[in-house]
Parts: C-alpha cells; structure tokens; sequence
C-alpha cells in the first residue's frame, strides 16, 4: 500500500505497522511528557536505550500530518543524576513510499543503533558512554570531569 499522508487509513496503517514491528522487536513504550507522540525504546546490555520517536500521535494514533515531522531513532543514556543524553542517532525516516517499505526502513535504523551502540566509545575515566558534542569533541555522558 503507498503511504498517502493525506488519507487517515492511510496514516493509521503506516501507524500500526511501525508500533506493531517495533513491538514484535521487543520495544516498549514510554510516555515522554515533552512530547505528543509516542516513543517506544529497547534496553541494550551496553546501559543504554535504544528509542524510536514514531511521529505516531498519542491522541488520535495516526502518524502525524505531513511535513509536521519525521521517524527519529536514537540510543540515549541516563546519568547518574537522573538526566537522559542522546549519544547516537541517524538520520531521520522519511514517511515516503510504501508503508511496508516505511516500516522495514525504521526498523533497519533502530538495528543500526543497536550495533553501533555495541561498539559506542566510553570514557576512560568512569567507563559511561561517550557522544560527540557540537564542537566534535568525545564527551563523557556522565559529565564526569566536573
């Protein structure tokens, strides 16, 4: 079936394939307060969370209106002090083409995320992950030289 992010059934059924794909991989949800849509996410051994932002409306349950936004999968890390870090991400799911299409893309970028995670630098200093800041520097998650 062609994705038309026009037509409800259309963005209903883009909807329940990406939450019953990424359900079927063991993701769970999780409620973000921040945010309208739902997020579901993965443990990794690595101590990190592999999440899935699925532009699916906790409200109506459609994916959201064209151009409104896109599929973000990222691996986060909670510190210590209770703060989630994102420490990678890659590029965003485009809702273009087939829903099954859609569908196998956001799960290959969630696999993505979970092998990069596996070999995700850590700090030297307390073993946490790392992510690269704006200015390109490895930067330990746990801000651990404060």
């Amino acid at each position: 079936m062609q994705y038309d992010p026009h037509s409800p059934a259309s963005r209903r059924a883009l909807a329940e394939g990406i939450l019953n794909a990424l359900t079927n991989h063991s993701f769970m949800e999780e409620y973000d307060e921040r945010s309208g849509e739902r997020v579901l996410y993965r443990p990794h051994p690595k101590g990190v969370r592999v999440q899935v932002w699925t532009s699916v409306d906790r409200s109506s349950g459609l994916t959201r209106d064209v151009g409104d936004d896109a599929i973000r999968v990222c691996a986060v890390y909670r510190a210590k002090d209770g703060t989630d870090r994102g420490i990678l991400k890659t590029t965003r799911v485009n809702r273009v083409g087939e829903v099954d299409a859609i569908v196998g893309r956001v799960v290959a970028r969630a696999r993505t995320v979970w092998g990069d995670a596996n070999s995700a630098p850590r700090c030297n200093r307390c073993g946490a992950p790392t992510f690269t800041s704006k200015a390109g520097n490895q930067v330990c998650a746990e801000l651990c030289w404060k």
